[in-house]
């Protein structure tokens, strides 16, 4: 009877700690953890703080001891939140060890850690700000309802982080879509856009309302333009969506429904009057007709709304100018790379 009694409680006590393990992460700083790089996600414009970057041991330490003191750094381990089933997600806060104490400090950056207790996988983003995003079109939030979904249909979880370098510029955040292998590792399902720096995943949407999301990647090549302020730049919109054997490519022919939002955009206010912000808004929608095969269309409205813009605020008339003699020299409408008194001074029969 005693025997039985003690088995009982042994396995009682057994089965009490692995409830308390999974639920409390209590073994966590013995387990193996294995740090995923994804280098090219530290190549980009928003510029993620390689430098933070932990070791596996450095991060056991910081979970013991919840501050961590290392190489002039101090990081803070700021929350827990279980995600998934054996997934955790750990916020940091890194600062300057040489000026604490000092008064109106700011971090030097955030972190987000996601940890796979099962398989001993992770990953870490640090930048000036990093969340997690939920898959609800643009909507954020921290009640992660909608944290882990198959956006790709293709039977694994997928989740989003976004990072930002706290600047106002549509760049200067970007979104990292990651998804979890069958063997707990991670990958990053982002296309590869090294090729043009002006260019940043800005967002996840179901375009079609049919489960499957897709990618939009923005182009702020004109937000930094001398033509407008960086509000009224013009953005061309690319959506990229799910190929089974190439991953997210670019497919914005097939979304006509996103690009005429943004057609059907009402931008008769800012083109009236003297039409001090027309010159943008309505560049916008050429590229939107021009993404759907209605760059016909797109032209012709892109004249009519610019009809008779001054250079006023911004050089609007110069930038029409430019961007006339690009048409029809049959060039890609791209930025101007003029300073503002060159492009004031432009002379479009020259």
């Amino acid at each position: 009877m005693k025997k039985l009694v003690f088995l009982i409680i042994v396995i009682t006590a057994f089965v009490l700690g692995v409830i308390l393990e999974q639920k409390f992460n209590l073994l966590s700083n013995f387990k193996k953890i294995n740090f995923e790089d994804f280098p090219q996600t530290k190549k980009g414009q928003t510029g993620l703080y390689s430098g933070f970057d932990l070791t596996d041991s450095q991060f056991k330490d910081l979970l013991k001891s919840k501050t961590l003191n290392t190489n002039g750094k101090i990081y803070k381990l700021l929350s827990v939140q279980n995600l998934d089933s054996f997934i955790d997600g750990y916020r940091v806060e890194i600062a300057d060890a040489s000026k604490i104490g000092q008064p109106d400090i700011f971090p030097l950056g955030e972190g987000l850690i996601v940890y796979n207790q099962t398989s001993g996988e992770a990953i870490q983003l640090y930048n000036s700000m990093v969340w997690f995003n939920e898959f609800n079109d643009y909507q954020y939030g921290l009640s992660y309802t909608s944290l882990f979904q198959d956006i790709n249909k293709d039977r694994l979880q997928e989740f989003a982080v976004v990072a930002t370098n706290g600047g106002n510029s549509i760049a200067a955040q970007n979104m990292y879509i990651f998804q979890i292998t069958k063997d707990g590792k991670y990958k990053l399902l982002n296309p590869d856009l090294s090729s043009n720096l002006h260019l940043n995943v800005s967002g996840v949407s179901d375009i079609k309302n049919n489960g499957e999301y897709e990618l939009i990647v923005t182009n702020n090549d004109w937000e930094i333009s001398s033509c407008t302020d960086h509000a009224s730049g013009p953005i061309i919109d690319h959506v990229y969506s799910w190929d089974n054997k190439n991953g997210y490519v670019e497919n914005s022919i097939n979304y006509p429904e996103h690009y005429q939002k943004i057609i059907d955009i009402d931008i008769t206010k800012q083109c009236s009057g003297n039409k001090d912000f027309c010159f943008g808004p309505a560049l916008n929608q050429y590229f939107a007709y021009k993404q759907i095969g209605k760059e016909k269309e797109g032209w012709n409205s892109f004249l009519d709304f610019t009809k008779g813009v001054t250079n006023s605020i911004w050089p609007s008339r110069s930038c029409r100018a430019y961007v006339i003699k690009l048409h029809n020299d049959g060039q890609n409408i791209t930025s101007p790379r003029l300073t503002t008194d060159e492009l004031t001074n432009y002379n479009s029969e020259k």
